[in-house]
């Protein structure tokens, strides 16, 4: 059964995702690289979106394909397909693609995607390939340490699902007074434990028992977004200067498609084309 997801902002991201990959396959057709796709947090294959109308009371929803469909119904495509997944239903329907699609080379992976993308990144010859990677979490699953080992390849071009207003945003309370799981889970999503000066300011009060020291918070969903979109410049030699920010009906930020790509040489036109579709 297809997953239940999003809104206009899920086939805002697949439309973006689709045509980036049909740029980048027609960048590479005339080099010698093996090309991969790899899909973390891959799901079943298609999505439920939430639509506008309404039927028998029931709101209506249309069944779309999700990113590992898309990108293996792109002609011509990719000389392999990744697709990691946790969930075990959901890796048994995707393993069912090939039926679908047999003339394509898709290995499944069942199990953490951070575990399997680190293993990935630092066992696989990157010398002859290059690889497109989409990291599309339901929350803050993804650790900075998987991050750093994307980078290191020097060969993926990276699309980062980044949780801004459904995770990061609502870890970070306004007493930050904050839960210590919750403080180790943004630990590893930044890589770093600066986001605590760089989120909240310390406030001075003079009291009847003397000065006393209270967090107030000061980090704005802009001001989360610029921090993880520069923590990305300190690793990957590029860095898509316009992430987009989604927003749901009420226009509240939910989430933040980014875009960094490792290699140093093809960089240049990865930017160019990621910027363009990300305005």
């Amino acid at each position: 059964m297809a997953r239940e997801f999003g809104g206009s902002w899920t086939r805002e991201k697949l439309d973006i995702i689709e045509n980036y990959l049909k740029a980048y396959l027609t960048a590479l057709k005339k080099q010698r690289f093996e090309r991969w796709y790899i899909d973390a947090f891959a799901g079943d294959g298609s999505i439920r979106l939430a639509a506008s109308g309404k039927k028998d009371l029931f709101e209506v929803r249309e069944l779309t394909h999700g990113s590992a469909r898309q990108a293996l119904s792109l002609e011509p495509g990719f000389e392999k397909y990744l697709f990691i997944e946790n969930d075990p239903s959901a890796a048994a329907n995707l393993a069912k693609l090939r039926e679908a699609y047999p003339d394509k080379r898709i290995r499944v992976m069942e199990g953490d995607a951070n575990d399997h993308l680190r293993e990935l990144c630092q066992k696989s010859n990157w010398t002859g390939r290059r690889a497109v990677l989409f990291l599309d979490p339901a929350g803050m699953q993804v650790n900075w340490e998987t991050m750093e080992a994307i980078a290191a390849t020097r060969a993926i071009d990276v699309w980062i699902w980044f949780p801004l207003g459904v995770g990061v945003n609502r870890l970070l309370v306004r007493s930050g007074e904050i839960n210590p799981a919750w403080e180790d889970r943004l630990d590893r999503v930044f890589g770093t434990k600066e986001w605590r000066t760089a989120f909240y300011a310390v406030r001075k009060e003079q009291t009847l028992f003397g000065e006393e020291e209270h967090k107030l918070k000061t980090a704005t969903p802009q001001a989360i977004a610029d921090y993880y979109n520069e923590r990305l410049k300190s690793i990957f030699p590029a860095v898509a200067s316009n992430p987009r920010m989604m927003r749901n009906a009420r226009k509240s930020p939910l989430y933040l498609l980014c875009f960094a790509a490792a290699n140093p040489k093809g960089a240049p036109i990865a930017l160019r084309i990621a910027q363009h579709l990300l305005k």
